[in-house]
């Protein structure tokens, strides 16, 4: 009965070259069948990344853009004096009625967003006008022999401007900003201040 086993269980292992059998069941080696997932994860994340470089570069080519095309359309943020002053400012004042046809532009200025309308300031030769197209009235114009003096106060931050107070003869005050900007604020109120001494 003992030989009828060990031949039973013979019969299960291969016999070796000595007819033994050997100590251990022999088994195929196992094989790896899942796939070897770092080379994937590394495509995935080179994918994302490109994803995000992607539309970062696509974000800023569109604010470039944008910045570029409300540089073309607002105003300047320096004062203009004389022959600087762009022709289609004094036209947008004439078409306001803020200057007379044969008005003379000294200087402008805008602190406006996209267009003058919305808050500008100007001297011409018979007078210191300010523009704001939300204000009632929208057009405050000061003749110059209204004006007893004109003060300005400096501001030569980048984020703020100047302030030019003009005293009237009648006891109001008329506040307008200037840009110090290339000293245009201080252009600006010599403009002023030498017409009131004529």
């Amino acid at each position: 009965m003992h030989l009828a086993g060990d031949a039973a269980r013979g019969a299960q292992y291969p016999v070796g070259a000595a007819g033994a059998r050997p100590h251990a069941p022999m088994h195929a080696p196992e094989l790896d069948t899942e796939p070897d997932s770092a080379p994937r994860e590394r495509r995935g994340c080179l994918g994302v990344a490109l994803a995000v470089g992607g539309s970062f570069l696509v974000l800023l080519a569109g604010a470039l853009a944008l910045l570029a095309w409300i540089r073309t359309v607002t105003p300047s943020t320096s004062v203009h004096v004389g022959g600087q002053v762009p022709v289609e400012y004094a036209q947008t004042l004439r078409d306001l009625g803020a200057l007379e046809p044969d008005e003379e532009l000294v200087c402008f200025y805008s602190d406006a967003v996209l267009r003058i309308e919305e808050g500008c300031y100007f001297v011409s030769d018979r007078k210191v006008g300010v523009y704001h197209e939300l204000e009632a009235p929208p057009l405050v114009s000061v003749p110059f022999e209204e004006i007893a003096e004109a003060r300005l106060e400096r501001d030569v931050s980048v984020l703020t401007d100047s302030h030019i107070t003009l005293v009237l003869r009648d006891g109001s005050e008329v506040w307008l900003p200037v840009s110090s900007e290339e000293d245009g604020d201080v252009r600006f109120h010599r403009a002023i201040v030498e017409r009131l001494t004529r």
